[in-house]
């Protein structure tokens, strides 16, 4: 399973639809297999939508995202992880752990509201 997280530096990005940089995490057996790092470089909501169909992405990680681009990502079947904040490490720890509801993880303002079906890893 492919799991991409919109990044800036060593955080999560704070919006995704200007994001740039992705952490691109293969795993097996619910350990991280390999990483590696894209660049998006697409603004339009559809073509950015499909290069993470064409990245072969399964779950998308990140903060806050227009309604649009959400419902065009989540239509092609990706699992949308929005509005996380925080370091990087400390996110993929509490997502595997099943922990990524925590609070400290959670944009303020947006505990209740995020584009989260399952916090639970799908293994």
């Amino acid at each position: 399973m492919r799991v991409a997280i919109a990044v800036k530096r060593h955080r999560i990005s704070s919006l995704f639809d200007v994001s740039r940089q992705l952490l691109l995490l293969d795993l097996v057996d619910g350990r991280v297999a390999r990483r590696t790092r894209s660049v998006l470089q697409e603004t339009e909501c559809h073509a950015r939508a499909a290069s993470l169909v064409r990245l072969g992405v399964h779950t998308l990680m990140c903060g806050a995202i227009s309604r649009d681009l959400a419902a065009l990502i989540e239509a092609t079947g990706i699992h949308l992880h929005s509005y996380v904040v925080g370091d990087v490490e400390e996110v993929i720890a509490a997502w595997l752990s099943g922990r990524l509801d925590s609070p400290e993880f959670q944009m303020p303002g947006h505990g209740d509201g995020r584009h989260r079906p399952d916090d639970t890893p799908p293994w």
